[in-house]
């Protein structure tokens, strides 16, 4: 029997149902997305939540009872992004923080499929995506990243030499510190824009973090977008960020 409740992207699903689905896989946590509410320590806050979940999903149209059965079933393409997350390769968590705003945080989850999932605080919004290349395209427009690489020059910087230039970003104490003339200007102008993003790939195996690779972002305005990544020792490389950049990085952290 085929499910009358047809997929539609974003998939959203509530903390209830959510909650039931992964206890399908046995999960005890959603890496990249935690949420203290998922998982009740107290056995009847479990159990609420789970009849919860089953009750929501089947008046949703997600879970339904087969023909002649007893028994219930649900949606198989439901179900195959449920193992995705619940079962990762990768997990790459993206925070964007702007002035005056909430950090906004969507993660990727990566196996056969790559699982787009963000959270409101009340719902989960799931999406399948084609290829890590639509991944990648997909955070770049999000950080409004340019196409083409800018003209500027990377460069090193200690951590000490970093925290001296946010504190006071001026172009001319930049190039003192040693960053190249002809990029002070537009990375000063990151400095001040305050827009940051955060972006760290985790390495899963058998739901067990492995490793963990970060790097930051900072994004100002007119393309004077910069990639900080840690460099060997204490040190810092910041490049030129682009769409381009950002596959390359995310690539280099397969």
């Amino acid at each position: 029997m085929t499910l009358s409740r047809t997929i539609h992207y974003p998939v959203v699903l509530t903390r209830a149902e959510m909650a039931f689905l992964l206890s399908l896989t046995g999960v005890q946590t959603l890496i990249g997305l935690e949420d203290k509410g998922l998982f009740p320590a107290d056995t009847d806050g479990w159990q609420a939540l789970f009849l919860q979940g089953r009750a929501e999903l089947e008046s949703h149209g997600w879970l339904e009872q087969r023909s002649g059965s007893v028994q219930t079933q649900i949606n198989e393409e439901l179900l195959i992004i449920i193992a995705t997350i619940a079962a990762p390769r990768r997990v790459l968590v993206t925070t964007l923080d702007s002035p005056n705003r909430p950090a906004q945080s969507v993660t990727h989850y990566l196996a056969s499929r790559v699982v787009e999932a963000s959270f409101d605080g009340a719902r989960y919004h799931l999406a399948t995506l084609a290829s890590p290349d639509i991944m990648v395209a997909r955070l770049a427009a999000t950080l409004e990243l340019p196409v083409q690489p800018p003209p500027w020059d990377e460069f090193m910087l200690s951590r000490e030499r970093a925290k001296k230039a946010a504190a006071d970003p001026q172009p001319e104490q930049l190039v003192q510190m040693g960053v190249p003339p002809a990029s002070a200007l537009p990375f000063a102008r990151a400095l001040h824009s305050e827009r940051r993003a955060r972006l760290q790939m985790l390495h899963l195996n058998y739901g067990q973090v492995e490793t963990s690779h970060r790097f930051n972002a900072l994004l100002g305005e007119d393309q004077d977008d910069w990639f900080v990544l840690p460099a060997n020792g204490a040190g810092l490389r910041v490049c030129p960020a682009s769409a381009p950049a950002l596959a390359e990085q995310i690539k280099g952290l397969w």
